[in-house]
């Protein structure tokens, strides 16, 4: 069976003061999804948006972008599914923020493409440490598996 695909559309930001959580938001057909990845970095399921919260999101331009916002952009897929490494979004200040998987969050902290400052924003990302930690023990276990 064919795993339903799901293309990036925009972003959906809670809240209008930085610090700020930056939620991918997800198309398939005329209907929006936000990823959800309890346990790991991988993708469990998508959430169908409720059309109430459609004001928030912010749809990305063809890189990935939001206008008027600086933007990062680390590595993404051309669609996502069920198993597929979520997408990360950091709000970095007020005008940019940072959008990839895990794996090219770490690369730009290591190549210092930007600082992170706020301690929130840390945190965030230590608990993201711990869900990716998370599934690579789940990967392992899957190939012994095999």
């Amino acid at each position: 069976m064919a795993k339903e695909k799901y293309n990036l559309f925009g972003a959906m930001f809670l809240y209008p003061t930085y610090p700020n959580d930056i939620y991918p938001v997800f198309e398939k057909g005329n209907q929006l999804f936000l990823q959800d990845y309890n346990n790991s970095t991988i993708i469990d399921n998508f959430v169908l948006i409720d059309e109430e919260h459609y004001p928030l999101i912010l749809v990305f331009d063809d890189n990935n972008c939001i206008e008027g916002k600086e933007c990062i952009i680390g590595e993404l897929d051309d669609s996502y599914s069920i198993g597929s490494d979520c997408v990360i979004g950091l709000q970095l200040s007020e005008d940019s923020y940072f959008l990839g998987n895990f794996e090219s969050l770490m690369e730009c902290l290591n190549r210092r493409d930007f600082a992170i400052d706020n301690q929130f924003i840390r945190e965030d990302i230590k608990e993201l440490e711990k869900k990716n930690s998370i599934k690579k023990q789940y990967l392992k276990k899957k190939d012994f598996q095999k």
